[in-house]
Parts: structure tokens; sequence; C-alpha cells
């Protein structure tokens, strides 16, 4: 993304993906800033389990292709009920 967002009318799209390392690309979507401190996006919050498996469901997806979110899932084999937080 190049020059920014300068002006107010400028859209940006509410989900976006980092591809990339984690480290590299983790405070980008924190602060919306790249290397140099220049705002090029909006500060975003990292998706939930939930709420992407929420988006998957409702927007489908590629449910096989490899995706990483903020939060951990964690499965009880006793019941076979599975609970997002």
């Amino acid at each position: 993304m190049t020059g920014g967002l300068n002006k107010p009318e400028e859209v940006y799209s509410r989900f976006r993906t980092f591809p990339g390392s984690n480290l590299i690309q983790m405070p980008l979507l924190l602060s919306g800033k790249d290397e140099e401190g220049n705002q090029v996006d909006v500060p975003r919050i990292p998706l939930s389990t939930a709420q992407f498996a929420k988006f998957r469901m409702e927007r489908g997806g590629d449910w096989l292709a490899y995706k990483e979110v903020s939060d951990l899932i964690a499965y009880d084999r006793s019941i076979e009920v599975l609970m997002f937080k």
C-alpha cells in the first residue's frame, strides 16, 4: 500500500490478510504503520477464533488452507460439542 491513508474519504477494507512472518506483520496490523512510521493502514485488532470461524461460515472459504488466529482452540474430548469463546 503506497501513499498511506491521507484523506478522510479513503475507504479501507474491514478485513485484510497480513501474509508473512508474524514478527513483521503484527506491528503493522496493530498500529497501521510501516517500518518507517508512515500511516499506511488503520490500526486493527486480530480476529479471535470464534470471529474467524463465523467469518468463514458466512462468506465461505477454503477450510483446508492454513490460517492463524490470535487465540487458542482447546478441545475437550469428553464432550461432542465444539464451543467458541
